[in-house]
């Protein structure tokens, strides 16, 4: 069954609030229907659900780490630079890699830079660009994609558990 109409209007609420453009919109709703579709409008319920449930953790995560400052009207979410944002987005990309496995040990620059662009290239459809000059949608895209991996990795994990 084809997507509802309070998930379309949540999921393009999503997709604004996240400042998601039409190519990136379009690469998450074909990795979201394991490249059945890039047409969201062709997007089953469930997958519907999985994206909207992904794209609502990351503007949560936004939410949350918006640093506050009082006002005399009550405490005003202080807006973040570009640069300190894609900062804090390049940390959890790291973290994320490390809990899939593909970092391990002390950070060494250099071998897991590489590892990082490797990665890149391969799952961003070829996107030859160094990880620090990611712009905030490609960043967000890259996240998604490894939150992505990271659960399907822990469902995997948790199936061999059981199975041993």
């Amino acid at each position: 069954m084809k997507r509802s109409l309070t998930q379309n209007r949540r999921l393009y609420q999503l997709f604004g609030n996240l400042n998601i453009k039409k190519d990136m919109k379009d690469s998450l709703v074909s990795q979201f229907t394991n490249g059945r579709t890039s047409a969201s409008s062709e997007m089953e319920v469930e997958e519907c659900q999985k994206l909207i449930n992904t794209l609502s953790a990351i503007e949560r995560n936004q939410r949350i780490s918006r640093p506050t400052v009082p006002t005399n009207k009550g405490v005003c979410p202080l807006a973040r630079t570009d640069n300190e944002q894609r900062q804090q987005m390049r940390t959890q990309v790291i973290k994320l890699m490390r809990s899939i496995g593909v970092i391990e040990g002390k950070w060494n620059s250099s071998i897991h830079l590489k590892t990082i662009q490797t990665w890149i290239k391969k799952r961003m459809g070829g996107l030859d660009k160094n990880f620090n000059n990611l712009d905030i949608p490609e960043l967000t895209k890259f996240i998604t994609i490894l939150q992505t991996i990271n659960r399907r990795y822990k469902e995997q994990t948790e199936q061999q558990a059981k199975l041993n």
